[in-house]
């Protein structure tokens, strides 16, 4: 779902859980002909949105932040859920723990991603500048952005530690 033409109208982008009964959503490419897809994206949780840059060489993704460390194995015996948040679940989700979703970028050549964002809040509705030097995503920031509905644009350069910027109040 969610196809997306590459710029040069060569290849298409989409997300699919393809790949067994516990797949994960993620970015997918696939020559505009037919052939064969490549998974572009490995995030543990998968994927939730993303946009292909206006080069088609990178991607803005929004992924949840990853329940453990990589390469920590999953306990015989899971943890109890621990929540703190007053939004305490989403449908489809499950309960809300202290993960957030942020915006990352991600190589579609090496598939390797970056966190362009991170904190208590949850980023969504990425989007490229038409000069590919910024990325406008949507945010809802303070004390408790759970227990609000104002949601604000921000904007980031697509570069590891860049400084982002509000844009709207």
């Amino acid at each position: 779902w969610q196809p997306s033409w590459t710029p040069d109208g060569r290849s298409l982008a989409f997300l699919s859980d393809r790949g067994g009964e516990d797949a994960k959503t993620q970015v997918w490419l696939m020559p505009a002909g037919g052939g064969k897809a490549r998974q572009v994206t490995k995030f543990a949780d998968g994927v939730e949105d993303y946009v292909l840059s206006p080069d088609g060489k990178q991607l803005a993704v929004i992924a949840r932040d990853p329940e453990r460390p990589e390469g920590t194995p999953k306990p015989k015996n899971p943890p109890p859920i621990v929540v703190k948040r007053y939004q305490f679940k989403e449908d489809g989700v499950g309960y809300l723990t202290d993960r957030r979703k942020h915006l990352y970028l991600v190589d579609v050549a090496s598939g390797k991603a970056t966190l362009l964002t991170s904190g208590q809040h949850d980023e969504q509705l990425p989007a490229w500048a038409p000069d590919g030097q910024t990325i406008a995503y949507v945010t809802k920031r303070g004390d408790d952005p759970d227990r609000h509905l104002n949601y604000d644009i921000y904007l980031i350069a697509p570069e590891a530690g860049a400084k982002e910027r509000q844009l709207t109040s």
